[in-house]
């Protein structure tokens, strides 16, 4: 009997072959309900395609040059036939029972509209010793330990970890958004709401970094942005920007994101720091407790002239956000 499975996992890829085999090992090993997995990958050159072109439980697009994050996300997302899409870095490493328990919560919680995880790079404790996953395993391991015996080493009998992990945290957490949302590296959300809001992500967002912050935002008008406090994948990170030498362009695209960011959503912006001076808050207070502000003005003590400025220039003026960004640094 043939199961129709109600996920797509999708995931993007540009070189990097090592991470994207052990992440299809691990997605085949530990996947515990039927799933169909639609792979785009950007113009590698390290044989890649070669390899994915030989697998036979996955689509495979192989995109004539690089497109970006954004746009092959999208490619993915339309070519689901599922009601539940799963986006997800090729530099992760997924968990026992990870697929079924994702698609438990989906299912008890329709209002919810994009679910998140915990991993290694967002502060997770090892269930054993309360210390941070990604400080413990940058302490054990020199870099030129393999990715798969940095997981076989470190995480040991996997089953056992992520239920340990799950006794350890509990609960879901409800994030406020905007300003939060769930990272781009992993996130589920329902196909049909997806569309509801415009589509998946916006590829004015070039190469990668705030299209995710657009995605929650727009979903969190039909539905809450939630993070599932006891489901857990292993996350490399960056890996596509460090092995294909992006690094010192990261700040730049970034940058040029946030810009476009600041225009889309400099209305909701706007009525955020309204609410949230009126409430009492500082522009220091604001940029610790929201990351996306810290990345607009930085985390330096004296926020104090900054915040005058943007009373007076943006919160008080019909200037766009984006404009006052660009005043402000002249």
């Amino acid at each position: 009997m043939v199961v129709t499975p109600k996920i797509t996992i999708g995931i993007v890829t540009h070189n990097c072959l090592k991470y994207t085999k052990l992440f299809l090992k691990y997605l085949r090993l530990n996947a515990d309900i039927p799933y169909q997995l639609i792979v785009i990958d950007n113009h590698s050159t390290d044989g890649t395609v070669d390899y994915l072109s030989k697998q036979k439980d996955l689509l495979l697009v192989a995109n004539k040059r690089n497109y970006g994050f954004a746009y092959a996300n999208n490619q993915a997302f339309s070519r689901s036939k599922t009601p539940l899409f799963l986006g997800v870095n090729n530099d992760t490493v997924i968990f026992p029972r990870f697929l079924s328990r994702l698609v438990t919560y989906v299912k008890k919680y329709p209002r919810y509209s994009q679910f998140g995880v915990y991993s290694n790079c967002i502060a997770a404790l090892n269930p054993y010793t309360r210390q941070p996953i990604d400080k413990e395993i940058k302490q054990s391991f020199e870099e030129s330990v393999s990715p798969a015996n940095i997981v076989k080493q470190y995480y040991g009998d996997m089953n056992q970890f992520s239920q340990k992990f799950a006794q350890s945290n509990p609960g879901i957490q409800i994030l406020e958004t905007p300003p939060h949302f769930t990272g781009g590296w992993c996130f589920l959300v329902r196909a049909q709401e997806v569309k509801q809001v415009g589509g998946l992500f916006d590829t004015r967002f070039k190469i990668g970094f705030w299209e995710d912050v657009d995605l929650s935002w727009r979903l969190a008008k039909i539905g809450k942005i939630v993070h599932l406090n006891n489901l857990y994948i292993h996350h490399f990170a960056n890996i596509s920007f460090k092995n294909n030498k992006l690094k010192k362009s990261n700040h730049a695209i970034s940058r040029a994101n946030a810009l476009r960011f600041a225009e889309k959503w400099s209305q909701d912006i706007r009525s955020f720091f309204k609410s949230k001076f009126s409430q009492g808050l500082t522009l220091k207070d604001i940029t610790k407790k929201y990351f996306i502000f810290k990345a607009y003005f930085g985390s330096e003590d004296d926020l104090g002239d900054k915040e005058s400025k943007l009373k007076s220039e943006f919160i008080n003026s019909k200037i766009g956000f984006k404009d006052f960004l660009l005043s402000s640094k002249k």
